[in-house]
């Protein structure tokens, strides 16, 4: 076989290489003009267009101070949630709602609720003057003349309202609280008062109709109350079908911005319908619809919204930026949930937002279905609105190009002085490695001011309160640090080591495309915008496209990074600054194609020399750095007039090292806390347990500067000041009595509790072996197992006198039990006033008792 001439097989690859290059080109500008697009219609602030009236705040505090504070805890089963299900429905009715409590009882597996839903909807009468003012109104202009036959068609209904054909929303929210000691002021007696207010303004309008009320029961116990609608559809007046969306009103009393949980599952809004939804959510504040990002990519939420997912009924919750409830330090359980942490306007804000989700639904025809589930990051909403099917061709588009450019790289790697020549992969590996490194110490440098002055001043986080001020700090000490480094190592690689690194940056952009693919699925043409760049920047001669185009590559994922760091927020910040070694090594990893790929494809520009000059002027010419690397001159080159430059390597370095070391020093004179941003204390005024009466002080930081003053006939003053976030302080009062008292019978337990003051909560647990199984109680519970041990726990709340409970077990005979109390009273019983500079104190009190018995 007689081989082609050189000339044509040149010309063939050639011809290739542009082929390629052309199709990564139109690729890219593709996608680049898509992003452009959708950036360029991103709906704007909107202002508020409504029938309805606006929320009132005042109201909406009014409705959390009556469920939080006169009500108070509210575990599943206990007479205190009863008493909220009926603050709720008589409120309802009031409206002139037809609301009715369903109790259910559902048991699934170790837990076993009795708890309450109320459901409400307009009632007849009320419809029916609704539609009279409907149809006077109607006869006063065209339009809706025109739309009158539709409303006059479906007549007065007898009875409830909702038999009527015509699709209805759901608002609902829960009536319990998760933890027993809980007052849930924001969860979730600001999502009952948001609903409540939604009734309100409603009440008496067109859209009275097409709406329907729920507040669940025992949502702390696995959602059982929203479950139990679903699985028992009859019980919601008109039937779960007639729902077109539900919409959940979950912590909503901090913030100044709505917040959505759009679970991506199998029901989820069509993409469509999600952005117009977050268009018209956003309207009521001027401004566009945070995402959670926590929830969004988790494949169950557990919100009340998601059994109704379940059984595909379209549904969101909405909630508010400063309290997502699944967010680690929003929920807040160490420090309380009570009605002085609620903003009244962030409640009534809510309810707006719910009545303009209400309003977008029965504005449309029919909602449409996912094409396929995806997730949406609160730094990604523009994104959804790009179908799917788009990303997943432009991510294939990349990777088989990206595995092309692999191939044949060796053609397209050039120099100003030779070809390139290959090196072994394991050097480049390890050259790999070195600059994985690098990356991560210069990261870590960032965080140099906040380790300073958390180092001086403890186990305090100031990062939290002062975030721009440490930032500054922080990119001033790492710009400096990557100034130094350069230096010393120099910005470029060998010559022979070239080929193989953009070969590893190609392997690794690409499976970062496919992680973004499979994780956030439109998400990932970011990262195959990035690869596409490499790609073209490869095809390019060298010279300023080739490196512009080099340089270009990481900016999508560093723009990602910079939404990622504003849409997850502060808490999460907050909490990987603890251990800000791990942040270092994933953003390093995020970043290393890219390092790999600027250095390979865009090296320093070398310096021509001549062969007549000295050793001496040889080194002056050399760059800083250059001693640990390797540099090939060209023979009988002359030096270029730019070469005989001279530079000072210090002329930059210390302007910035100064910038770092004023910037860091200043962190020393800021205030831990302000009165703006207090340091959250809990002060626990502890009865009677193993370590003796004492008062607890708990924080997420030190404890430091806080004045304890208790009156009486000792009167005492104590100034606590500890570089932890826990001290207690031994302290005696008169505290009431509190008796527990429990006995077996067979296999029944009888326990009661009783106290000589009003308990606020109480917990019971009966603790045995692992195998201990509940066959009868006369309490919602659920069975906790641990440790080697099973815990039977029992929680009640708003109940005077004793507390009685009644439980069967399997235990065998002669098996020994203990049976545990704690709980607190309604009054603290210690007289002390508590001072300090920006702190904020939550105040509450424990008992703990316990008792043996043995399974007769």
């Amino acid at each position: 076989m007689i081989p082609p001439p050189i000339g044509d097989s040149r010309h063939r690859t050639e011809r290739w290489s542009a082929r390629r290059r052309g199709a990564a080109l139109a690729v890219f500008l593709v996608l680049t003009a898509l992003f452009a697009y959708h950036l360029a219609v991103m709906p704007k602030a909107l202002a508020r267009q409504s029938s309805v009236p606006m929320a009132s705040a005042a109201a909406a505090i009014a409705h959390v101070r009556e469920i939080a504070s006169r009500i108070g805890p509210r575990p599943a089963g206990s007479a205190s949630e009863e008493a909220a299900a009926d603050y709720v429905a008589a409120k309802l009715a009031e409206y002139g709602y037809e609301a009715r409590k369903v109790s259910f009882v559902r048991t699934v597996g170790d837990v076993s609720a009795s708890s309450v839903n109320v459901v409400a909807a307009m009632s007849a009468a009320m419809s029916a003057a609704t539609l009279e003012a409907e149809a006077m109104s109607a006869a006063t202009s065209e339009a809706a003349a025109e739309a009158m036959p539709e409303a006059t068609a479906a007549g007065p209904a007898s009875g409830s309202n909702l038999s009527s054909d015509a699709g209805a929303v759901l608002i609902c929210a829960s009536l319990d609280t998760d933890l027993p000691e809980s007052k849930g002021a924001n969860d979730n007696a600001s999502g009952l008062a948001a609903m409540l207010e939604c009734a309100r303004v409603l009440a008496g309008s067109p859209l009275s109709d097409r709406v329907v009320f729920a507040a669940f029961g025992a949502t702390g116990m696995g959602r059982s109350g929203s479950k139990s609608l679903v699985e028992h559809p009859e019980e919601l007046p008109g039937g779960l079908g007639r729902i077109m969306l539900a919409v959940n009103l979950d912590s909503v009393g901090r913030g100044s911005r709505v917040a959505l949980i759009p679970w991506g599952g199998r029901m989820a809004l069509a993409r469509v319908d999600l952005v117009d939804l977050m268009r018209a959510v956003g309207a009521v504040q001027g401004s566009h619809v945070r995402f959670d990002p926590t929830t969004a990519v988790l494949s169950e939420v557990r919100a009340d919204h998601s059994p109704l997912l379940a059984a595909g009924i379209p549904a969101v919750t909405i909630t508010t930026e400063a309290s997502l409830p699944y967010a680690p330090e929003a929920y807040v359980p160490l420090l309380g949930d009570t009605i002085d942490s609620i903003e009244p306007a962030s409640v009534a804000l809510a309810s707006e937002a719910a009545v303009a989700a209400l309003e977008w639904a029965v504005g449309r025809d029919l909602l449409g279905r996912p094409e396929r589930p995806y997730m949406v990051l609160s730094f990604l909403r523009w994104i959804v609105m790009i179908p799917y099917t788009v990303s997943i061709v432009a991510a294939s588009i990349a990777v088989l190009l990206g595995v092309a450019s692999v191939a044949v790289a060796r053609t397209t790697l050039y120099d100003d002085l030779t070809r390139v020549r290959g090196a072994s992969i394991p050097s480049a590996m390890a050259t790999s490695l070195a600059v994985f490194v690098i990356l991560a110490v210069l990261l870590w440098t960032l965080f140099l001011p906040s380790a300073l002055v958390g180092a001086w001043r403890g186990l305090e986080r100031p990062w939290s309160a002062y975030p721009g001020a440490f930032a500054i700090a922080g990119v001033a000490a790492g710009l400096f640090f990557s100034m130094l480094v350069s230096r010393l190592m120099g910005v470029s690689i060998r010559e022979e080591l070239r080929l193989p690194m953009v070969q590893i940056s190609l392997i690794l952009q690409m499976g970062l495309v496919g992680f973004f693919l499979a994780v956030l699925r439109v998400g990932s043409i970011l990262p195959a915008l990035g690869l596409l760049a490499t790609e073209i920047a490869l095809e390019l001669p060298e010279g300023f496209a080739r490196r512009f185009l080099a340089w270009t590559a990481p900016v999508p994922m560093v723009w990602l990074g910079v939404r990622a760091g504003m849409g997850v927020g502060r808490e999460f910040l907050s909490d990987i600054l603890g251990v800000p070694i791990i942040l270092c090594l994933l953003v390093a990893a995020a970043a290393l194609p890219y390092a790999l790929e600027i250095l390979a494809i865009v090296p320093v520009q070398r310096r021509q020399v001549s062969s007549r000059r000295s050793f001496a002027d040889l080194l002056s010419d050399v760059p800083a750095g250059s001693i640990v690397r390797e540099y090939r001159y060209g023979l009988g080159a002359q030096s270029s007039s730019a070469s005989s430059r001279s530079t000072n390597p210090h002329a930059a370095l210390v302007p910035v090292g100064l910038l770092a070391v004023i910037t860091t020093g200043i962190l020393f004179a800021y205030p831990s806390y302000i009165p703006e941003n207090p340091q959250l204390v809990r002060v626990t005024q502890i009865l009677g347990d193993s370590g003796g009466e004492r008062i607890a002080f708990e924080s997420t930081d030190n404890i430091r500067n806080v004045i304890m003053s208790s009156g009486g006939a000792a009167p005492r003053q104590e100034t606590i000041s500890t570089r932890g976030p826990r001290f207690s302080v031994p302290f005696r009062f008169n505290a009431p009595s509190v008796r527990l008292h429990a006995t077996m019978a067979g296999t029944v337990l009888r326990a009661q509790l009783t106290a000589g003051d009003a308990m606020e909560w109480a917990v019971l647990e009966v603790v045995g072996s692992p195998d201990l199984q509940v066959i009868k109680c006369s309490r919602s519970y659920e069975v906790v197992r641990s440790d080697g041990e099973a815990r039977v726990r029992m929680a009640t709340a708003g109940e005077a006198g004793s507390v009685d409970v009644e439980v069967e077990l399997s235990a065998p005979e002669g098996a020994g039990l203990r049976v545990e109390a704690t709980g607190g009273f309604l009054r603290n019983p210690a007289g002390i006033a508590l001072s300090g500079a920006a702190k904020h104190f939550y105040e509450s009190n424990r008992f703990f008792l316990s008792q043996p018995v043995r399974a007769q």
